[in-house]
């Protein structure tokens, strides 16, 4: 999702929260049980992965960064702050139906605590040998790469494509889900259906804050055929009730509050801001082949939303790579733009120009600042330097409309177009 924010507050304690607290204290107790109960020590698992990455972007005005959550690299700076990242997996098998899985992913964030670091903390248990079900912080299911992310080792890039995957901030839900898989002729057909809540930490202006969502209920489906796999998720979401002040819209409808007995917009645009109940709809919809040499990849996602600020949301990228013994090189083309178009303040009559310009101004450049129209192209190569190390180098221009970048972070706000080259290198390791 695509949100700013200017103030910090404390998180509520809800329900999902206190089964994440419930499943991270099972898990520090967890190896007292086992190894009482004579366990052998072999069921208990650890791994991870590591992505050292530099990158250099940016202008005088946006900074760059990977997803919404992150700080701004300005000026084509050389920085290791927004691709590196290191995770650590650990998995116990209680008994044959029963296990669980606790992931912790170190990474820039604007918050950057215990709790944001958890990514996954789940048990998994086996209803039937066709049916599993999961409880606790889970990932959401929301793209190809749901499962790997941030595992950079996993896929072509050097990173996912931004307008594809940075305005979703939300990695993980806290909650259930429950999925049932089985063979349709030569391929493997799975559904998952999920529910909970979630949170996400932003960066607007130097603040922060986490953006919450309620009532979570998504459909998953998945179907992977030897060189092919595809998914389609459709998921339904409320926004928590301090939407409107993780917005922090308060001072726009105060100060139109004011200019109501004079200019006749400002009721009509004090209520549009005001107006943040009702769901928001997301869909999605990918396909890849992977066969030597060719590897191609497609996503479409579409978010449905009627809020003034929170506009409908359209993105699409298209990724080919051909392999050359070790190396692959590739290219991806990627769109993400609202669907309509972003709000025009009204003019002021001549009288009240004086007096309200200044709010009138504000108020563009808020819904300016919160609005995302750009397109991308990259090129680069992956070199598998050996089974558990690979070597990668990408290129991307990215066209950025005036009022469109808040996929940046934007130092003086919407300003004029701008083309941005980023140049990235990464090493990818997985252990």
């Amino acid at each position: 999702m695509f949100f700013t924010t200017k103030k910090t507050r404390p998180s509520s304690t809800t329900w999902p929260r206190l089964l994440l607290a419930f499943v991270m204290y099972s898990f520090v107790l967890s190896p007292f049980y086992c190894f009482a109960d004579g366990v052998s020590a072999d069921r208990f698992k650890l791994n991870g992965f590591l992505t050292l990455g530099a990158v250099k972007s940016g202008t005088k005005n946006l900074g760059y960064r990977r997803d919404i959550s992150g700080d701004g690299v300005y000026d084509s700076d050389w920085s290791l702050k927004p691709d590196t990242r290191l995770g650590l997996q650990g998995s116990v098998e209680f008994t044959e139906k029963l296990n669980g899985t606790i992931q912790l992913i170190m990474k820039d964030r604007t918050q950057n605590g215990a709790e944001e670091s958890v990514e996954s903390a789940y048990f998994r248990y086996r209803l039937l040998p066709q049916v599993t079900a999961r409880v606790g912080r889970i990932g959401f299911q929301l793209f190809m790469l749901s499962d790997y992310r941030d595992l950079g080792f996993a896929y072509l890039w050097a990173r996912p494509p931004i307008e594809f995957y940075a305005p979703i901030a939300f990695d993980y839900f806290d909650g259930a889900d429950i999925s049932y898989s089985t063979p349709i002729g030569a391929g493997m057909l799975m559904a998952t259906f999920f529910a909970g809540g979630s949170d996400a930490p932003l960066d607007y202006d130097d603040g922060n804050d986490k953006l919450r969502l309620n009532n979570i209920l998504g459909f998953s489906g998945s179907w992977e055929l030897e060189y092919w796999q595809a998914r389609f998720t459709i998921v339904s979401v409320e926004l928590d009730d301090d939407f409107d002040e993780t917005l922090d819209i308060k001072p726009f409808t105060n100060a139109l509050s004011i200019a109501a007995p004079l200019w006749a917009d400002a009721a009509s645009l004090s209520e549009q801001l005001r107006d943040t109940e009702g769901e928001v709809i997301y869909y999605s919809i990918g396909i890849s082949y992977d066969k030597n040499p060719w590897f191609l990849q497609s996503e479409v996602m579409f978010l449905d939303s009627a809020h003034s600020v929170l506009k409908s949301y359209l993105s699409r990228y298209l990724s080919v790579g051909f392999r050359v013994r070790e190396t692959t090189l590739y290219a991806t083309i990627v769109k993400g733009n609202q669907t309509e178009a972003r709000e025009s303040i009204p003019e002021l009559p001549v009288a009240l120009i004086s007096t309200f310009e200044t709010l009138r101004q504000g108020l563009q450049s808020f819904y300016d600042y919160n609005y995302i129209d750009q397109k991308t192209a990259s090129i680069g190569v992956r070199w598998d330097i050996r089974y558990d190390l690979a070597l990668k180098t990408q290129w991307d221009r990215t066209w950025v409309d005036k009022s469109g970048g808040l996929l940046w972070h934007q130092r003086f706000g919407p300003s004029k177009d701008e083309i941005v080259d980023t140049y990235s290198i990464n090493l990818n390791y997985i252990f």
